[in-house]
């Protein structure tokens, strides 16, 4: 009888199927870097027992997956290489009044004001937590990884962030970038092998990327 009653009920109202209990799980930095430490021993290996035909196939394989190596030199000048900045970053028209344009909407007032208080603590703690403590040293030549092992010096900085944001201004340094030219090609050593990134200082980043995080919240 039961049988039957469950067996009614079931083309009557359908059957309701199972969640997963599982959680969902994404790889960290740390696991994608192990995983690729195991597929690279594992093709050295391979490498190492296959044929003069196998290996020719491997070592394409590598270099699709690796991409070509990037090496080189620059070997412009000072003057070349302010003449090539001049070119792809400079406007010659930015000083020009643009007059009025009667396109431009008109936003509507925002439902909830932005955080003009001074920045937390708390506040400064998370933005460095998150911050790679690798990563390449700016115009300052201070590493992330001081303020995430020494306590004294992130409660100064800290200090010293709350000062700009009290008064205002943003220090002359942090509105300096230092240039890096990154080769793209093997032996490179003219302009258009190589591509450049800004490096801005560590507490620029800092103090921007809490007041940004304000923004989002």
């Amino acid at each position: 009888m039961t049988t039957i009653i469950v067996r009614i009920a079931a083309e009557l109202f359908g059957k309701e199927e199972k969640k997963s209990s599982r959680t969902s799980y994404s790889k960290n930095q740390r696991a994608v870097k192990i995983h690729i430490r195991k597929e690279m021993k594992a093709l050295k290996s391979q490498h190492k027992m296959a044929g003069e035909e196998e290996r020719i196939g491997l070592a394409q394989f590598n270099k699709d997956l690796l991409g070509q190596k990037c090496s080189g030199k620059l070997a412009s000048s000072q003057e070349e290489i302010y003449q090539h900045l001049a070119q792809m970053y400079s406007d010659p028209g930015r000083e020009l009044e643009l007059g009025e344009c009667n396109i431009l909407l008109d936003p509507p007032e925002p439902e909830v004001q932005f955080n003009l208080s001074e920045l937390q603590l708390k506040e400064v703690i998370e933005v460095i937590h998150k911050a790679r403590a690798r990563s390449a040293l700016g115009p300052s030549d201070t590493s992330c990884k001081v303020y995430k092992t020494y306590p004294k010096p992130l409660l100064r900085l800290w200090k010293i962030l709350r000062v700009f944001w009290r008064k205002g201004t943003i220090p002359e340094q942090w509105q300096v970038a230092e240039g890096v030219w990154i080769p793209k090609e093997q032996n490179s050593t003219q302009l258009d092998q190589f591509c450049i990134i800004s490096l801005l200082c560590v507490e620029a980043n800092i103090f921007f990327s809490a007041i940004s995080k304000r923004l989002c919240t």
